[in-house]
């Protein structure tokens, strides 16, 4: 059973400096909104502490795709001091390190930090976070603004340490240690720079295999059968697997990506993963060098590929939690190994592989991510030289190495002889070599040997070239279905066949411009479905009350227009809604208000006379009437004579008038009077005079008048000297 434990010896094993205090970090589940119980285990003691996220959900997806653009900008290029990438990852960092290490825990973790350098040991930061939403975060990225990034640095490896049910057992490795490197690059996906990888991986292991330490194997295929067999004729301590991977926000988990037997994309989920690897109790170490294999699901922690692997119970995982460049890919995983290969626990390896990568890309050492179950990280015996293998089972029944060696290339040399292998001889060759206790390595040697190849690369050239007609004739056949679903107009069955294309031939031609015509039309009757919902919307909101007027009549026409919607459309969907156009309603409706208004104007209109209020309120129906201005004035036309506001200008013009003969009646300007009220009486002759100022004034005039003529006929006796006549007059 897996759960055996590494016996280490101490004494020799050149790690035995690389010793630790351990500060254990637990956050608990979510009590209140960005609300988490957080407790701490060090040497100086425990502590609680409530942590507050610093980001809401909204902040926190703002920061997560800040952080995520910060490491695509900066992916492989030379480190700047103070750059925006970096400067984006250190305040999201000093952020976390703050929520994290808060009150008493960032107490104990300060104090257990300096004992630990005190005693001249590490401080291993295992952090368990049991909240599904935190656990999918980049924690390696905790920035202490006094020092550094935790994760960066082997004196104080961060390491997530989930919570499984059952704690490693030690397991005593006779070398060497075997590790199985696999490497798939699938049709379809980008090509990685896998076969520098494996050199640069053999050159970090070259002097451990020398020693017969560790030995590398390679597996030939790329599909998960082959790894199934592989996994069958191990033990392997170590699985190293060189590829594409991801995470699938739909079934929320990792996955890795394979070859299938067609040599196209086949996405291996992590349980599926797991369930390969899970029966091989000796296998210690997973390394995922394919992008995002940490990155899980915010509503399960075991989601990611690395801890489900975990929880399956492989001791330690290393995973990238984000798309990782090959340069810093291949310089991880060459320093990883070569600090494994020192004898360094596996969190102090990581560290120092982070390390190495800071050196030529400035944020990228933060993708890998560690998974560990292992209390001291101490997964691996690296012994002493001079150690050496415990005799095999063949020897033991008397079969040197040589013999089995000698009667697998006789075997492989009678299959060959017409030149060319089935599938069947090659899986007999397969299963002899199994057999016999070949490992991978040995075996490939004597078929190249042989026949100049492997016989898995011998097989898959003879199988390609049928596969690829077969594909071909297939893809042609999907091409012509397009074709005839361009005559039909029927562009997204047209679209889909094409998906159906790309996903076996990314690079299939379309000479006829097939997908490009149809995804214009389906682009212009997307716009077109676009205008139809947003005028049927409008008519739906301003139709709520089933009423309509003239404002809302004028905003639709308006939205027609502006959305270039033609009339007959226009007409349908208000037909759709309101059973009828907005034109028709608007004419109904019009009748009725017209007739309305009508009615009220001549019932104020009785007395020929229009009071100010009146016309105040006249002027408020025709407005919640919904009645147009124009409207409103040819019905006061037709009943007054005029429209309202130039009768109410009239009116102020004439109390103006008014106003001015009552000043001239005070000044006994009496024929400013008369001549004010005929200017009055020419735009109103009935227009009414409380004050009697016009009859006062005509009979001021007429006194005027009639004392003038007798002072004149006095002066003409006064000339005529009678003296009396012309005092009768003065009397």
């Amino acid at each position: 059973m897996r759960g055996t434990d590494i016996t280490v010896n101490r004494e020799s094993d050149s790690a035995s400096h690389w010793e630790y205090v351990d500060f254990d970090v637990e956050i608990g589940e979510e009590r209140e909104p960005r609300s988490y119980p957080i407790s701490v285990h060090s040497p100086e003691g425990e502590a609680q502490e409530d942590m507050r996220f610093p980001f809401d959900e909204w902040e926190l997806k703002d920061k997560l795709r800040d952080v995520e653009f910060a490491l695509l900008r900066s992916g492989g290029s030379r480190r700047r001091i103070g750059t925006p990438e970096e400067q984006t990852i250190q305040e999201f960092g000093r952020a976390l390190f703050n929520a994290l290490l808060v009150g008493e825990v960032g107490t104990h973790y300060r104090v257990s930090w300096r004992e630990a350098r005190r005693q001249n040991k590490g401080l291993r930061v295992k952090l368990h976070v049991r909240p599904p939403e935190l656990s999918s975060l980049p924690w390696e990225f905790v920035y202490d603004p006094k020092h550094s990034y935790l994760g960066l640095s082997s004196r104080t490896p961060l390491v997530r340490y989930p919570d499984v049910p059952h704690p490693i057992e030690r397991l005593t490795v006779t070398p060497p240690l075997r590790i199985l490197g696999m490497v798939a690059s699938p049709q379809g996906l980008p090509q990685l720079d896998v076969g520098h990888e494996k050199r640069l991986v053999e050159e970090a292991v070259r002097g451990l295999q020398a020693r017969s330490l560790v030995e590398l194997t390679w597996l030939e295929g790329q599909t998960w059968r082959h790894l199934q067999r592989a996994m069958r004729r191990g033990p392997w301590h170590v699985f190293h697997f060189i590829g594409h991977g991801g995470f699938d926000p739909e079934t929320e988990e990792g996955a890795i990506a394979l070859s299938d037997e067609q040599g196209r994309k086949h996405l291996l989920g992590a349980s599926d993963l797991a369930l390969l690897l899970d029966d091989h109790y000796f296998l210690r170490l997973v390394f995922l060098n394919s992008c995002e294999g940490a990155r899980g699901s915010p509503r399960d922690s075991f989601s990611s590929t690395a801890a489900t692997l975990v929880r399956s119970g492989i001791p330690a995982v290393v995973a990238m939690q984000y798309e990782i460049t090959d340069r810093s890919a291949i310089e991880f995983s060459r320093s990883f190994y070569d600090a494994v290969a020192d004898g360094l626990p596996i969190d102090a390896a990581v560290a120092e592989a982070r390390t190495a990568v800071k050196m030529g890309s400035a944020l990228e050492w933060g993708t890998p991510v560690l998974y560990m179950r292992s209390e001291d990280g101490l997964i691996f015996n690296i012994p002493p030289e001079g150690r050496h293998t415990e005799p095999t089972e063949a020897t033991e029944e008397g079969e040197d190495q040589e013999g089995l060696l000698r009667r697998y290339r006789e075997s492989v040399k009678s299959a060959w002889v017409g030149g060319d292998l089935d599938r069947f001889q090659a899986e007999r060759l397969s299963d002899l070599a199994y057999e016999l206790g070949l490992n991978l390595s040995a075996a490939a040697d004597i078929e190249r040997e042989v026949t100049g190849d492997t016989i898995e690369a011998i097989l898959e050239r003879s199988e390609q070239g049928a596969r690829e007609e077969k594909r071909r004739t297939h893809l042609d056949g999907l091409y012509g279905r397009a074709r005839e679903l361009h005559q039909d107009r029927d562009w997204q069955m047209l679209v889909d066949v094409f998906a159906q294309i790309h996903a076996e031939d990314p690079a299939y031609p379309d000479p006829e411009g097939l997908l490009q015509s149809a995804r214009e039309a389906l682009e212009i009757a997307r716009k077109e479905q676009d205008t139809i919902l947003r005028y049927r919307a409008a008519v739906e909101w301003a139709w709520a009350d089933e009423n309509l007027n003239g404002r809302d009549v004028k905003k639709l026409r308006d939205l027609v227009n502006r959305l270039k919607l033609s009339p007959n459309t226009a007409a349908q969907i208000e037909r759709e809604v309101m059973s009828e156009t907005k034109e028709a309603i608007l004419d109904r409706q019009e009748q009725s208000t017209t007739e309305q208004y009508r009615k009220a104007l001549e019932e104020a209109w009785t007395d020929k006379e229009l009071s100010n209020a009146e016309a105040k309120w006249l002027s408020t129906l025709a407005s919640e009437l919904g009645l147009s201005t124009d409207t409103a004035a040819d019905i006061e036309r037709e009943v007054i004579g005029d429209t309202i506001p130039a009768i109410l200008q009239r009116h102020r013009r004439l109390d103006e008038l008014y106003a001015q003969a009552r000043q001239f009646h005070q000044g006994q300007e009496w024929q400013m009077v008369v001549d004010v009220f005929e200017r009055i009486h020419s735009q109103d002759p009935g227009f009414p005079d409380p004050e009697g100022l016009l009859a006062s004034a005509r009979e001021a005039l007429d006194r005027t008048r009639k004392v003038a003529g007798l002072y004149e006929q006095a002066s003409r006796y006064v000339d005529g000297s009678e003296w009396q006549q012309a005092r009768a007059c003065f009397e």
